[in-house]
């Protein structure tokens, strides 16, 4: 799935990067592009707002819950391109019962 399209995770960077935001946050969204691009070189299928918050919040690119914020839809609209770009999650196993 490296076809660039409309929804390509670059596309939409560069779409979010051409509203003009201020140097701050054009920052913090290329910062949580590369860790998702590290995320998804990993292997990783992994993209919900819990996951990547905590790796953001590791490498101090936001604070606490700040992905839940209002203001935080530019963050979330790239987070979840790259989701879409790396295909749903990995089915959980079954649980078993214990005999």
């Amino acid at each position: 799935m490296s076809v660039a399209t409309d929804n390509h995770p670059d596309a939409v960077l560069k779409a979010l990067l051409d509203k003009g935001f201020r140097s701050h946050r054009r920052e913090r969204l290329l910062k949580i592009h590369e860790l998702c691009r590290k995320q998804h070189e990993a292997g990783s299928r992994d993209f919900s707002l819990p996951t990547i918050g905590d790796l953001a919040q590791k490498e101090d690119i936001i604070v606490g819950r700040a992905l839940y914020n209002a203001n935080s839809d530019c963050y979330k609209e790239l987070i979840e391109a790259w989701a879409v770009y790396a295909g749903p999650p990995a089915p959980k196993p079954p649980k078993t019962l214990a005999s």
